[in-house]
């Protein structure tokens, strides 16, 4: 009985959470598969960096990789997500998202609960498998680093996914392509490290909230 009121549970809040996940209409990729990582060359600019995206409305300010500019926004019908998404010219896809929640939508949830149910419904269409996955905080707010692959077709993808929990809000950055390389660019290490809360909580949450 436990198990079967667990995962009705976790079905519940994949579904709350699977409106979050739009990058999916966006990725069309058409650039060939590549594996392996590597670092940038040491001779390469890596102070360039691309559009920096400030959102009064979403309560946040982030600076996007190089090669991306003013990404394009979506809203849903309730206002509850918005989204920004943007297309280098290599077709990898750099998205920042923001979900809204009301109090009866998160209940008792905890920030582990909404965080993993975000992950699991963003590597569904995927077929995603977790390669490394790691906690860290943004401004008090519980936040988590997801590495992943999967496939979009025919081809593999390569994805890192970063939520932050700043209730009631979840923000999620992605980036995702089908070059690995681009995810060990320092300047995409800089896009997440640069997301900042206009508004941050004052003090930590409780653990396990």
């Amino acid at each position: 009985m436990v198990n079967v009121r667990q995962r009705q549970r976790w079905f519940v809040w994949a579904c709350r959470l699977g409106c979050l996940v739009w990058i999916g209409s966006f990725l069309w990729l058409t650039a060939p598969a590549q594996s392996g990582r590597q670092r940038e060359r040491p001779d390469e600019e890596k102070r360039r960096t691309g559009f920096e995206l400030v959102s009064e409305e979403g309560g946040f300010r982030v600076r996007l990789p190089r090669g991306f500019e003013q990404p394009k926004r979506e809203d849903s019908l309730t206002g509850a997500v918005l989204v920004f998404t943007s297309t280098a010219a290599n077709e990898t896809v750099c998205q920042v998202a923001v979900r809204t929640f009301t109090r009866q939508e998160l209940g008792q949830a905890t920030s582990d609960q909404v965080m993993d149910a975000a992950r699991d419904a963003l590597l569904r269409p995927y077929r995603g498998a977790i390669e490394q996955e790691d906690r860290y905080i943004v401004q008090n707010c519980p936040a988590r680093a997801v590495f992943f692959s999967g496939t979009h077709g025919d081809k593999a993808v390569f994805g890192r996914v970063d939520f932050i929990f700043a209730s009631p809000r979840l923000y999620q950055l992605v980036v995702v392509t089908t070059f690995p390389i681009e995810l060990d660019r320092d300047d995409v290490q800089r896009f997440f490290e640069s997301f900042t809360l206009l508004n941050p909580p004052l003090a930590p949450l409780p653990a396990g909230v």
